[in-house]
């Protein structure tokens, strides 16, 4: 999808130099709160200087508009300790399938233009709070269809040295497994162990917990369930898309291929 591209930068009190020059290592997920907000309102807002509370964000984001009002080597005043290392994008909180569209073409294009693979969270990994909204669940989607735009233009970056987040309530191996097998950190190694943002030492772990219980033998799903399951998609109950209908569900992907199938032939 193409976008729309402009700069509207912020007070200048509104961001400073990156620590001892780092560079961004990661991206991470804002939506701008209540609904119903406009793009230029919201960019409006954080380009002003607010004594009180001085905040900012990279670039805002909605259906094929961007928005850069802070530089990308410049560190953002959007998640406490995360501002040194990640750029904070503020997405449209209604999350239209176009909003999601321009979100992940533009985390493609920052990719390119840093020439680094990136880590991807919300802001919730490092402040308490609802934030980003309907875009928590879909980290490791993104993950995915970032790698895929890339994938398709045949452009190759640097990977990221995967370092733990600082400021990050650390979670236990069980937990992070939980999450791996939901759905929520993506397809492939590489895009998990970078949501999660974890070492490779530890994420090894969580890789041998996931396959540990891989192993263990399940009921066999009825018939019964798969047609109720279809039933319950063909209504619209599950939402769009294969990935977010199976974690709806809450089922595996051999059994959702069977829902998939069923849904298909009723077509």
């Amino acid at each position: 999808m193409s976008y729309t591209f402009e700069t509207k930068l912020a007070d200048s009190r509104n961001y400073n130099n990156r620590p001892r020059g780092r560079k961004p290592k990661g991206i991470l997920i804002h939506h701008w709160g209540v609904d119903g907000q406009t793009h230029d309102g919201v960019v409006s807002y954080l380009r002003r200087y607010r004594p009180a509370n001085p905040t900012s964000a990279h670039e805002v984001i909605s259906s094929g508009r961007v928005t850069q009002i802070v530089p990308l080597l410049k560190q953002a005043w959007h998640a406490r300790s995360a501002n040194p290392d990640w750029i904070g994008l503020e997405n449209r909180p209604e999350m239209s399938a176009s909003d999601w569209d321009t979100l992940v073409q533009r985390c493609a294009d920052i990719e390119r233009e840093t020439g680094q693979s990136m880590r991807y969270g919300k802001h919730s990994d490092f402040v308490a709070t609802s934030c980003p909204g309907r875009y928590s669940s879909r980290i490791g989607e993104l993950v995915n269809a970032v790698n895929e735009n890339l994938a398709n233009s045949g452009v190759q970056v640097k990977p990221a040295k995967v370092k733990p987040r600082p400021g990050q309530p650390k979670k236990t191996v069980k937990q992070m497994a939980d999450e791996v097998i939901a759905g929520f950190h993506g397809n492939g190694h590489t895009a998990r162990q970078h949501s999660l943002g974890v070492t490779n030492r530890v994420y090894k772990k969580v890789r041998a917990e996931v396959n540990r219980r891989a192993r263990v033998k399940r009921p066999k799903t009825s018939a019964n369930a798969i047609k109720r399951m279809a039933n319950e998609v063909i209504a619209g109950k599950h939402g769009n898309g294969h990935a977010r209908r199976r974690r709806s569900l809450g089922i595996s992907t051999a059994d959702y291929a069977k829902v998939r199938a069923e849904v298909n032939r009723r077509a």
